[in-house]
């Protein structure tokens, strides 16, 4: 059980990191010219 939790947690927080990457590179695409690509 607690090796599900484990597993379960680092899951999230790989999934949390690439939105945040995600998210990083749209801000680095808008603020090159101002518009969304």
């Amino acid at each position: 059980t607690r090796e599900l939790h484990r597993m379960g947690l680092e899951a999230s927080e790989r999934e949390v990191r690439w939105l945040n990457e995600l998210i990083a590179t749209e801000q680095r695409e808008q603020d090159g010219d101002g518009r969304p690509v």
